[in-house]
């Protein structure tokens, strides 16, 4: 052995294992199993108190978009390798007006108050089209925490409304009539984050009013919103205050739903980047980027949204869909997404599905860091989704970990009569399990 060779060898022992890969998908496993044909099973998991293993998880079951048949609450205390039943979360109810639905966006334990924090959506909605939420949805907040054999105390629950002023269940935010137009959680990636203030953030999209005070759509899409944050803060009575940020608002020449699905996270100086949804939904020769904003007052105001770039200042593309920054104990910010290697169209393709690091200066996204947790494979459908997803650290592996669905990977059997097929919403939950440095 020469000792080019010899050096060689010391290089690669020496070498920090796993180097080259600062990112990398460990595992892939179903999570909980569709039992019935045609539903989908969409949910995940969190940590329901501010240290330890004791674990919530909640998924509903689906047969449309936008709508949860049925929902379930189960606990775990061994960090998820095991489960018992909570109850039963019911997600609809027939009323004389129209059809009563709730749910629950995720959950926080703030470690200052040792509090478990819920987000709780509700509205009554009169033919139950998904597209009533526009103008019905309604926030609320529920503390409470989980007992030494994993049953829920329920300590406090109400309607968000905006303190300073004089809020009403019609009227809890500023800008914002219930019946004219509506604030809600875009989705399980819009996940509340503490900041150094000791105040909680929730990401919220609104959507806007015209002229006449009703719900208005400038960009032409399916839908349109702004985005923005609630402001929380822990009051003497051990409830919180809240107060509604400045909206980032988009120009609907640009983006044909505004901007949604916000995620945010703070960094060590201080700032905190917002990430968007926007769309080109209607129009396909707009650019499908990603947009964000930043705000450097604990999310009172924000900077006008700009498309999200590479750090290098190349510009990507993705589609309408959600995403999500997590911040890791490692002290890295990703950013959890999919990215179309060409213009998408509205919605699609959902697919690859990757993470990335977001660079703390620029706060853009470091395009070497990107590694694809999934993608479509020969034989998959186009229609593929790989989207609508929670992530969260784990407390014993640091692993990042990744609930989703894959929804649509079957190709649609075709019908005797050459009509176009069903969709066919079978789908498992997943959990993938991604190695972080």
């Amino acid at each position: 052995m020469n000792c080019c060779h010899r050096l060689l060898i010391l290089l690669l022992a020496l070498a920090p294992i796993g180097a080259g890969h600062a990112i990398e998908l460990a595992s892939k496993e179903i999570f909980i199993p569709s039992s019935t044909p045609g539903v989908r099973i969409n949910g995940y998991a969190y940590y329901s108190e501010t240290e330890g293993t004791k674990m919530i998880r909640q998924y509903g079951q689906q047969t449309v978009s936008d709508k949860s048949d049925v929902a379930y609450q189960e606990v775990s205390l061994d960090n998820g390798k095991t489960w018992k039943p909570l109850d039963v979360i019911v997600t609809n109810r027939p009323l004389e007006e129209g059809t009563w639905r709730h749910g629950i966006r995720g959950g926080f334990a703030d470690p200052d108050q040792g509090l478990l924090i819920n987000i709780l959506t509700r509205g009554v909605f009169p033919t139950d089209n998904p597209l009533e939420g526009m103008t019905q949805w309604t926030l609320h907040y529920r503390l409470s925490r989980i007992d030494a054999n994993g049953e829920p105390i329920l300590l406090y629950q109400s309607p968000i409304l905006e303190s300073g002023r004089d809020s009403t269940p019609e009227s809890p935010l500023t800008g914002v009539t219930i019946g004219h137009n509506a604030a809600m959680i875009g989705d399980m990636t819009c996940a509340m984050v503490k900041i150094d203030s000791g105040e909680v953030l929730q990401p919220v999209q609104i959507s806007p009013t015209g002229p006449d005070g009703h719900f208005h759509n400038p960009g032409g899409g399916y839908t349109y919103h702004n985005s923005a944050v609630l402001i929380g803060k822990w009051n003497d009575r051990k409830t919180i205050d809240w107060r509604l940020s400045q909206l980032v608002v988009a120009d609907p020449e640009k983006t044909t739903r505004g901007l949604l699905e916000p995620t945010v996270s703070q960094f060590d100086d201080g700032r905190i980047l917002m990430v968007m949804r926007a769309s080109n939904d209607k129009r396909p020769e707009l650019p499908s980027y990603r947009w964000y904003s930043v705000s450097e007052d604990r999310g009172r105001t924000w900077s006008e949204a700009q498309p999200w770039t590479y750090t290098n200042g190349e510009n990507f593309f993705s589609p309408s869909s959600c995403s999500m920054l997590l911040k890791h104990s490692n002290g890295k910010t990703y950013w959890i997404g999919n990215i179309n290697p060409e213009n998408s169209h509205g919605n699609l393709p959902r697919y690859p599905f990757l993470i990335g690091e977001v660079d703390p200066e620029s706060l853009l996204l470091v395009k070497d860091s990107l590694c694809t947790l999934d993608d479509r494979q020969e034989g998959d459908w186009e229609r593929l989704l790989l989207s609508n997803f929670f992530a969260q650290e784990d407390r014993v592996s640091h692993e990042i970990v990744v609930y989703m669905s894959p929804l649509f990977r079957k190709v649609p059997e075709p019908t005797a009569d050459g009509k176009k097929p069903p969709l066919d919403w079978t789908a498992d939950l997943y959990r993938y399990r991604v190695d972080v440095d």
